[in-house]
């Protein structure tokens, strides 16, 4: 048996080889224990610290661990669970992208590079954390949305001429119909649609048929079609000539929603457009 006195300094010893092996592989976060203060010495972490930015990796961690791991704490007894909670996860990367639609101008009409770039990667860390199966049948889908945020600067964007208004989509999943409304000013228009699902096997999609568009200039009604493709394109001419000072024409009635993100209260969805080669635009819509 070994003496007594010299048992400590091998469990401090334990403890060092641990943790450096943890922290050499990115999994473990260094709490701050008196016993490490202890044995990395007083000048390893100021006073009243909570977190040390491990110098294998540069990375300073509060609180969350680095990966979803179970793994036994040499600080203390029982086991630590490293990977944090998913539904905090989820919560903090919901608040980061309200804050930056918020951020920027009304609906992202003439956001900057940098936003849009901020934006885009939001979207695609939430996406991730995606709670929702079958976006396209879920009736979490029903009710009235508000836009928050399109990289698209026409009027879907709720660019009308100089204005830019609400946009709203108000979905009725048992009807299986929404509408599209934009408010700016003096100018509102309603562009009604139905969707079906492809057969997929996801269900995350919808392929969105247009059906018809009310248009209103101060109160009275100057359109109210109902859709073939020749006069949904004569319609979405004027209303893009209006947002742009450009005739653009679209040879299809019909788009492709691809939903990324749905909860109760929040969606991002990615619509394409009848032409391929355009990237599609992101949508962000709040309850």
């Amino acid at each position: 048996l070994k003496a007594p006195s010299t048992l400590p300094k091998r469990v401090i010893m334990l403890r060092v080889v641990l943790v450096s092996a943890l922290v050499a592989s990115g999994s473990c976060f260094i709490p701050a224990t008196p016993g490490l203060r202890s044995d990395f010495g007083s000048n390893a972490m100021a006073s009243g610290a909570r977190s040390l930015r491990v110098p294998a990796t540069g990375r300073t961690t509060v609180g969350r661990p680095a990966s979803p791991l179970m793994l036994w704490n040499p600080f203390s007894e029982g086991i630590a669970v490293l990977g944090g909670n998913k539904e905090e996860e989820r919560a903090a990367a919901r608040s980061t992208l309200i804050e930056l639609c918020r951020s920027g101008p009304k609906n992202g009409v003439g956001a900057s590079q940098e936003l849009q770039e901020s934006i885009t990667s939001a979207c695609a860390e939430l996406a991730r954390l995606n709670p929702t199966r079958a976006q396209a049948k879920s009736d979490l889908l029903n009710g009235d949305w508000g836009l928050l945020y399109t990289s698209t600067t026409g009027a879907s964007a709720g660019k009308l001429g100089p204005f830019v208004g609400e946009v709203e989509q108000r979905i009725d999943m048992a009807a299986g119909k929404y509408d599209n409304v934009v408010v700016a000013g003096p100018i509102e228009a309603v562009l009604g649609a139905h969707w079906e699902v492809p057969a997929d096997g996801k269900f995350n999609s919808w392929q969105v048929i247009f059906d018809d568009i009310k248009f209103k200039l101060f109160g009275l009604t100057v359109v109210d079609k109902k859709f073939s493709t020749e006069s949904r394109d004569q319609v979405l001419d004027t209303l893009d000539s209006m947002a742009s000072g450009k005739a653009q024409t679209n040879p299809k009635n019909a788009g492709v929603w691809e939903m990324t993100y749905t909860d109760e209260s929040l969606r991002v969805l990615y619509a394409q457009g009848s032409d391929p080669a355009k990237p599609p635009n992101v949508y962000v819509l709040a309850k």
